[in-house]
């Protein structure tokens, strides 16, 4: 009789991985897709995806021309040094959380505006997805769009998307803050009470004020989790850990509220409380207040209507008014303002994006573009109270580096009563970003021209406060020296005085003293042209009287080869400082004129030479002066052209 023998073996559940949604096939069986009952809705992610890249634009678009707080140059001047002597440069009212990793940031990628604003766009942009986890958890993955899009689009969010400082990134956090709670409280375990108390520290060590932030994340998982006991003990643990690791810091930052007092009474215009309340709304909408109300209504209208009042609705509406309940505690230490409560607008990103989107499909998409082109409206990124106007640096050193010529230098003329502070670390910082070679920079006396000394700088720049000028110091600048360029603000207003190439000059028996000629190409001395190209020509001018009459000047590329002239340009000076009529120059006066000459095409490669004569515009005769050649010409010089 054969012996049987039966196993029994435990039942075992097989728990597969959750892919990541986009990666399920339609039609998958639930086994497959990691999910059991309904299937849930999936994300393409190329939209994802394009709504991040519309974020990004947004911002980037406004870069070139975006000029810097003069916090934030300061922010990065810091970052210059070792991380030692960073932390040591570290001011007294910020932790060190922002600027090491600005420093890391700066190691990796340079020290431009441009490429440290890059940072905080992606910072941004990791805090955009992670509103739309928020949202799409709390609500759906289409509130999860329209919540993305609406954070993107306000226009305070605007504001500390594209300004180095560490406000972006608390805000970023608080999301994660936010996420990380509600996983822990979904299902509690020490490790993800550790990961809540670690993004809070975070938060702390890169701005204290984000101790607000934090008060509103205990506060709505009160609102959204019934049971008061089970709230105190959920929170003992991550609380008793951030306390621990922020203790050293927020003892450090005691002393600060006193020196915020002292600057608001300073700086901050009195305003009653019902105006600064407003005030503050007002600022996270922008320029588009009417627009964000009737968004906002509208999200209400559907929200109440559909879901009456229920715990997420009370949660969303405290968080909405916590600026009310936080002005008395803020208002006299600097802290009531859209950088330091910058994530209430999160809580009016998920209203939005919640109400909405129990609009119709074809509401819900206009509401969505109507979302993406708030990003792109032209507001001033500002503050309503920025107390010291912004310097622009960004714009001005973008066009110096253009226009800037070894050999050049700088006089700043900027001590005027009652104008903005330019500080010196601003000039460090700028001059760095952009002239890592450096600036020449001499007082007026340095550029003064005398008639027993050679000139010392051809060019002189010359800022100063447009209409501010010091008088002595305008008249060394410009003796001998003729403007030729200018740009900026009224606060940082540049001017170009050049002397002639040729001091002495040669004088043409009008009256007419030419004073030689630069062949220039974008600003720069060129070496070789192409056939057909353009030869931009500088002619310097002055009159030792009188001129009675009207000339006119003629410019001329010439080749003997060729039969003399093979292209010209003419008419009266083209001046840039100074009128046409040669009868209304003033004696004394230097002018100075540009020409663009045609080169013909096609050439051969060869030299080609530019020639100058003035002439009578009635009869076409040409006035004589010391050196012009048998043809009454003046020999400029030669131009290399390259043909195939």
């Amino acid at each position: 009789m054969a012996l049987h023998t039966r196993f029994r073996f435990p039942k075992r559940v097989l728990t597969l991985p959750r892919p990541p949604l986009w990666l399920v096939p339609r039609g998958a069986p639930a086994i497959v897709a990691g999910r059991i009952g309904p299937r849930p809705v999936r994300v393409p992610l190329a939209l994802l995806v394009g709504i991040l890249l519309v974020i990004f634009a947004s911002r980037v678009a406004r870069l070139p021309t975006l000029n810097m707080e003069k916090d934030e140059a300061w922010s990065t001047w810091i970052t210059l040094g070792s991380v030692q002597q960073t932390l040591d440069w570290v001011g007294y009212d910020w932790p060190v959380g922002f600027f090491l990793q600005l420093h890391a940031w700066r190691a990796l990628t340079g020290i431009t505006p441009f490429g440290l604003r890059i940072l905080i766009v992606l910072t941004m942009l990791v805090g955009a997805a992670l509103v739309f986890r928020l949202a799409r958890r709390l609500f759906g993955v289409q509130a999860g769009l329209l919540a993305m899009l609406a954070f993107g689009a306000f226009g305070y969010i605007l504001f500390i998307s594209t300004i180095v400082r560490g406000y972006m990134l608390n805000v970023a956090l608080f999301v994660l803050a936010l996420l990380l709670a509600k996983r822990y409280f979904d299902r509690p375990h020490w490790r993800r009470a550790l990961w809540v108390a670690l993004t809070f520290a975070a938060m702390i060590y890169v701005h204290t004020t984000a101790v607000f932030a934090i008060g509103m994340v205990g506060l709505y998982t009160l609102i959204a989790y019934p049971g008061l006991r089970m709230w105190i003990a959920r929170w003992i643990l991550p609380g008793l850990v951030t306390a621990i690791l922020c203790a050293p810091e927020i003892a450090n930052r005691l002393y600060v509220y006193g020196v915020k007092r002292d600057i608001v009474d300073r700086f901050f215009p009195y305003a009653p409380p019902g105006e600064r309340l407003a005030n503050h709304y007002l600022d996270y909408f922008g320029q588009q207040p009417a627009l964000w109300a009737a968004l906002f209504l509208i999200a209400a209208l559907l929200i109440v209507e559909r879901f009456r009042i229920e715990r997420r609705v009370v949660a969303l509406a405290v968080w909405m008014l916590m600026p009310v309940a936080l002005m008395p505690i803020t208002a006299n230490i600097d802290a009531f303002n859209a950088r330091h409560l910058a994530w209430v607008m999160v809580g009016f990103a998920l209203w939005i994006g919640w109400g909405l989107a129990q609009l119709p499909r074809a509401a819900k998409i206009g509401m969505a573009v109507v979302l993406a082109a708030l990003m792109f409206d032209h507001i001033p990124l500002n503050e309503r109270y920025e107390t010291v106007p912004r310097i622009p640096f960004v714009t001005s050193f973008s066009t110096l580096q253009h226009e800037w010529r070894n050999g050049d230098a700088i006089v700043r003329d900027l001590d005027c009563r009652g104008c903005p502070p330019i500080d010196m670390e601003e000039w460090d910082y700028f001059t760095r970003a952009y002239f890592p070679n450096g600036l020449t920079f001499i007082d007026a006396a340095q550029a003064a021209v005398s008639a027993d000394s050679p000139v010392a700088y051809r060019r002189v720049w010359y800022v100063a406060y447009e209409g501010n000028e010091a008088p002595d110091a305008l008249a060394a600048v410009a003796n001998g020296r003729a403007v030729s360029r200018e740009f900026g603000e009224e606060s940082f207003f540049w001017r170009l005085y050049e002397a002639p190439p040729d001091p002495l000059g040669v004088l043409f028996e009008n009256g007419m003293r030419f004073h030689g000629a630069e062949i220039l190409n974008d600003a720069n001395l060129s070496l070789v042209w192409r056939e057909g190209d353009t030869v931009r020509l500088r002619l310097w001018w002055s009159a030792d009287a009188p001129v009675a009459l009207d000339y006119s000047v003629g410019a001329y590329s010439w080749s003997d080869e060729r039969g003399g002239v093979m292209s010209q340009v003419d008419g009266p000076p083209m001046l840039l400082n100074g009128p046409p009529e040669t009868s209304r120059w003033q004696p004394g006066q230097m002018y100075i004129e540009e020409r663009e000459l045609e080169l013909p095409y096609p050439l051969a490669t060869g030299a080609y030479g530019i020639r100058l004569a003035v002439y009578q515009w009635w009869d076409g005769v040409r006035i004589p002066a010391p050196g012009t050649d048998e043809n009454t010409m003046l020999r400029l010089g030669n131009v290399w052209v390259k043909a195939w």
